[in-house]
């Protein structure tokens, strides 16, 4: 179920696109205080156990996600599987597509996003951001594309941090791949289980205006963007290996006994206050919930056995989507 955050991302995100650059060993243990420089972990992982919700004969069995995981690993979980194959339905999370008008709109504007990912006035990153904040971006730099960057490089700050960002997950052995789902949909195929999911579009109007504002964002925001985004890495990235880890071994103690995870700050969430795009994602992010949640009530109703995914923290958090269901009536077991 997005937030509203998430969906506004996906609009922007597809807006973006065009401009965007191409670009094992067992575990002792899943709460180890060693700095782990790189996730390594290969083979079959089953991640930890389902949740149960039931009514009466029928169960939905919920797997709790994690993203980012380790990126050599292959999720297999036979319970999950036989689940799968024995389900009368299996619900996939609902999609958000944002439509620009076709593909003709993008063209007439593809020159004016190509510009939106360099600096208006043609000056380099070093020369844009202050002393202070180029040596910590260099620092950074240095450590996870090992190498010096391109003295020339205009690239706008925001979207420097998202490439450092991307960067630091693919160095650390992090993948944002999603390896549930991969394994879930062949299982589903093999088995003739229908999926269910939902995808929602909404029609943005004013593609020009939505590049107006990722354009005039001030220097000073452009800026404090990348140092988000490095201090980002620099607290969230050692828990989302723990995590990772934890998730691959199925440790839910461990996954419970670290730090809730903290959203990454969107660079455009003061830009698109007021926009169009801000209303309209926290509508949509309402409507999805609202279908997730009437779903579910059908999947318990009509099917003696159904499956979803669910991400980890949600299911962790005691006034989440399982405190709504409890309230509902069902039965809900948590894996030990």
């Amino acid at each position: 179920m997005p937030t509203s955050l998430h969906v506004l991302r996906t609009f922007v995100a597809a807006t973006l696109l065009v401009m965007r650059p191409g670009m094992g060993a067992d575990v002792q243990s899943a709460t180890d205080d060693v700095e782990l420089d790189e996730v390594i972990i290969t083979g079959e992982r089953p991640g930890p156990a389902m949740w149960q919700v039931s009514k009466g004969a029928h169960t939905l069995w919920i797997m709790g996600t994690l993203s980012p995981l380790p990126a050599n690993m292959t999720w297999r979980s036979r319970q999950a599987e036989q689940v799968i194959a024995r389900s009368g339905e299996i619900l996939r999370a609902s999609t958000t597509r944002a439509d620009l008008g076709g593909t003709l709109t993008i063209l007439r504007h593809a020159r004016a996003l190509l510009r939106l990912r360099h600096n208006a006035d043609g000056s380099t990153l070093h020369q844009t951001l202050p002393p202070d904040v180029h040596a910590r971006w260099l620092a950074a730099y240095l450590r996870w594309f090992g190498e010096d960057p391109d003295p020339e490089d205009r690239t706008r700050p925001m979207f420097a941090g998202e490439d450092l960002y991307s960067q630091a997950l693919a160095r650390s052995g992090l993948s944002q791949r999603s390896l549930v789902w991969d394994t879930a949909q062949r299982v589903a195929g093999e088995h003739k289980v229908r999926i269910r999911q939902r995808e929602f579009e909404v029609e943005i109007t004013d593609v020009k205006g939505l590049i107006s504002d990722i354009a005039a964002i001030p220097r000073d925001q452009d800026v404090a963007c990348l140092v988000a985004t490095l201090d980002f890495i620099d607290s969230e990235l050692p828990q989302m290996k723990r995590r990772a880890v934890a998730w691959t071994v199925g440790d839910i103690e461990a996954l419970r006994a670290l730090p809730p995870e903290n959203a990454r700050k969107s660079c455009y969430q003061d830009v698109m206050r007021g926009s169009q795009l801000r209303e309209m994602a926290e509508q949509q992010g309402a409507a999805i919930r609202q279908d997730w949640s009437g779903i579910v009530d059908w999947l318990l109703l009509t099917q003696e056995t159904s499956f979803t995914t669910l991400p980890m923290q949600q299911l962790l958090d005691p006034a989440g989507p399982l405190a709504n269901l409890r309230a509902k009536g069902y039965t809900v077991v948590e894996p030990l």
